[in-house]
Order: C-alpha cells, then structure tokens, then sequence
C-alpha cells in the first residue's frame, strides 16, 4: 500500500501534529465549526498530516486537459439552444433548477447585461485502482472552494518538512500550490477588465459562512496583487436591501460600483432563505458587474449536463481533437440517463441489481447530496414511477486504491486515531481560470489543484460537508 509516511513514535507524532495545529492557527488553515457555529470562533481545518502520493503522469494528464475543460464550460453555457434541451425535463421537477433557469432566460433577454464571464472551475478527479485509469467525478462551476487553503498547506507541509527530518522528501518529487494565486489574480484581471479603478470586487457568501479563512485569503491575496482592489463581503440572504441597478444596469453595494461579483455560495437551494435572495440574484445576474460564475456558468456545471457529455457526438461539439478531445473522453466514466423513457428503466433496473456499482447524483453542487449503497436503492425504489427521476443521474463507482496516512481532525471519534496511519483514497481536483465573452477568450490557463482524502470507508469527500481532508500532493 502506497505511503511517504515513515514510521513514528506518538512522541514524534505529538510533536509535529501541535507543531502543526499552531502553525495552522496562525496562517489561518481554520475553518468556523457545522455543529457548533460561532462568528468569533474557529478550529483548525481537517487535514492530513503528510502529503499523499499521487502518480505524476495522471497528475499531468488532468493539469493538461483543464484548459481545454474551460473552454468546453463556456461553449456549452453560450450554447442556449443546448441548455434549453438539457433543462427541458429537469426544471418540470426541480423548483430550484427552475429558479436559476428562470434567471438565465431573464438575463438573455437583457441587452445591458455584462457578457464578459469570469470562470473558477475546478475538474475533480479519482485514479481507479483496476484497472488504473483517471476518472473525471465532475465539475464544479460555482464555488469552487478551497484554493486559499490548499495553498496553505502546502506551506505548512514544506515548514514541516524543513523542522522535522522524518517529513523531508525529495526536491524531485516536491509539489509546490499555486491554486491561492491563480483564483486571485483571475479576480483581478476580471477587476482591470471592468475598467473602473473605483469599482469593488463584491464576495457573496453564505448567512452561516463556515469557510472564512479560505475566502479571507483570496482577499488577502487579491491585495497583493493590486493594492487598489477592495473587497467586501456580504451575505446573500441580507444583499437585496443594499444593492442597486441603476438605468445602464451599473450594479452598486451602499453607493459603491461592482466590478466583480464572486460567488462563494448560492449552489444548493439552502443557500436561498427568501424570495429576497432570489431577488438579489437576478439583480446581480443583470448587471454590468463581471459574474464569477455568470449563471450561465452554473447551468453548465448540472450533472445532466455531464452526462450528455460523456456521448462523444457531443461532447465534439465543444472541443476539438487538437484541444485534447481524446485525452478528455479518456476520463470519462459511465454516465446513464434515469429519463422516463425504456433507456431510463434498463439504467434503474441494472443499478437495482448492483447498486455497489454506481452512485446516484441529483443536478446539485457541493457534497453530501450522493447516495450509495443500500440508500441508492432506497432511493430508486421511491423515485422510480416518478418525474422526480429527471433529477438524477447514475454514475459509475470509482474503486481508487488505498494509500496510508495521519490526520488532523476535531472530531472526537478521529481524534482517537490520530497514532494510526489509516486506509485513505484520494480525490484531486485542478483548478481553471477562464475570462472571456462569447467571441473572445481573454484569458485561459490552469489554476493549481487541490487534493483531498478521507478514510476508504467514507462515502462523501467534501471538507465542509462530508468526511474529507484536505491534503497536499507528493508526485511519484
């Protein structure tokens, strides 16, 4: 089983995991707590005590191709035609998908409305074990989280690694982040390209905002970067009451002009306490203020949408052979349609007969919405002579290998096992950056990466909603 762990004394372990805690502490590798939620209080992240090994050339496949990813995101949510037939079925049944539809026909229909999009996207990836083959899990469109903190802890594994001579590894296989970097200056040239010096870069966050300090260091960053940039912060729930849109469609907060509004919540329909919120985003979708991501962006992130592109006469539409269309569709798993149609039945009645074999997956980002196992079976039995079924598609499961590793949590139970280097797989994600209108591209690159593990035995990686850690990569 694949490790760079050496064998350690829980002396040893003790004094590097506090070293580790006060080092997060003060870098700000802390998130605000789900169970026990306070502003003015916080807790170190969960993450993994020792890089984990990935294998470099399926690490530079997926850093290859994410250009070429961006590009696919933006022709197909320029592509309305395309949408339209996606979407048909789902917002007949998803109140929510509906909503954000509703909004993207809205904003067509206004000729004022900015067609400058700024895109964070982040491709999500798992090495199948057997055969080893990278496999793309989706990719996230909105709210892309993590890019500050990854950063982090690549930081604080190399002071580690300097400290203690039992983490030291190889300058060769040494893996340096530059995810914080990228998100903020793709902000920022979304800022010059706006064109108003005075204008702000306006982050919409959540009403319980649990991962603070991963926003708070693109903020930072930002400032780095270009001194004159201000941001400001403020929750959607509350945003309706302080935001205008003047005659030309010129979105201001309190009197100040927006040039940038960047997204670090409205995903999921909890994120929408009112109709108030609803308003806000169509205010903010309408205006002249750069959108990270526009809607248009977050439409095409939908799972429906993945799944339509996993067919090849499709998915041709949107990148070419010397773009790496070959080397895209090579990560793509098996995607069904759960359509009411005899295609739909055989797909349920197949998952009902191995349900160990796929995941169910609703069109929603953000973790903790899959269902696996025995609740997909569940799951399929109550949806089956439903509409409801429009909503989902069946993926198949991904069986990554094993690595071994320490973790740093706050839960209790995880606590208790912080001197045993337990079974984890791994989830790497690439960040991109895309700035373009629908007949230039402005910018396109890659934007640094982020991995995350968790014990073999979870079913849900995400950091803040499910069971994951956050963890840095060693390349072999």
């Amino acid at each position: 089983m694949n490790t760079c762990v050496p064998e350690l004394s829980e002396g040893i372990i003790d004094e590097i995991e506090q070293d580790a805690k006060e080092w997060a502490l003060s870098k700000g590798l802390c998130m605000r707590s789900n169970e026990s939620f306070h502003e003015d209080h916080v807790q170190v992240l969960k993450f993994c005590l020792f890089p984990s090994p990935f294998p470099a050339p399926w690490y530079s496949l997926a850093v290859t191709i994410q250009k070429s990813i961006n590009l696919m995101i933006h022709r197909v949510a320029h592509d309305n035609q395309f949408l339209a037939e996606a979407y048909k079925d789902i917002i007949t049944i998803d109140e929510f998908s509906r909503n954000l539809y509703n909004i993207h026909l809205k904003v067509l229909r206004d000729p004022k409305a900015q067609n400058t999009c700024l895109g964070h996207f982040r491709s999500d990836y798992m090495l199948n074990q057997d055969p080893e083959i990278l496999r793309q899990i989706e990719v996230n469109t909105v709210a892309a989280s993590f890019a500050g903190q990854s950063t982090l802890l690549n930081q604080l594994h190399n002071y580690l690694s300097r400290k203690f001579s039992s983490m030291r590894i190889s300058e060769k296989a040494s893996h340096t982040s530059e995810s914080l970097r990228g998100l903020a200056l793709g902000l920022v040239e979304a800022w010059e390209h706006y064109g108003d010096g005075n204008a702000i870069i306006l982050f919409v966050v959540s009403d319980k905002e649990t991962n603070l300090c991963d926003q708070k260091v693109v903020e930072m960053e930002i400032m780095s970067i270009q001194s004159r940039a201000v941001v400001k912060r403020r929750k959607l729930n509350s945003l309706d009451e302080h935001i205008t849109l003047d005659e030309d469609n010129i979105l201001r907060l309190d009197d100040q002009e927006v040039a940038v509004v960047y997204y670090r919540t409205a995903y999921v329909p909890q994120n929408y306490g009112s109709q108030s919120a609803w308003d806000a985003r169509l205010k903010l979708e309408r205006s002249r203020a750069i959108k990270c991501p526009p809607i248009k962006y977050q439409l095409a992130g939908a799972k429906k949408i993945q799944q339509l592109l996993t067919k090849k006469d499709i998915l041709k539409r949107y990148v070419t052979t010397s773009e790496g269309f070959d080397e895209i569709y090579s990560t793509f798993g098996a995607i069904y349609s759960l359509s009411r149609d005899e295609e739909g039945d055989r797909t349920i009645d197949m998952a009902l007969k191995s349900p160990d074999k796929y995941v169910l997956k609703p069109q929603r980002e953000g973790g903790g919405n899959n269902f696996f196992g025995e609740d997909l079976t569940d799951k399929l039995l109550q949806i089956k002579n439903s509409e409801e079924r429009n909503g989902y598609v069946l993926m198949e499961l991904v069986k990554p290998a094993h690595i071994l590793n320490h973790y740093i949590a706050s839960d209790k139970k995880l606590k208790e096992r912080r001197y045993v280097k337990d079974e984890m797989s791994l989830e790497l994600g690439i960040y991109g950056i895309i700035l373009a209108n629908e007949k230039k591209i402005l910018r396109n690159r890659e934007a640094g990466s982020l991995l995350r593990s968790k014990v073999y035995t979870e079913k849900e990686s995400g950091i803040t909603s499910g069971s994951g850690f956050i963890d840095d990569i060693f390349l072999y």
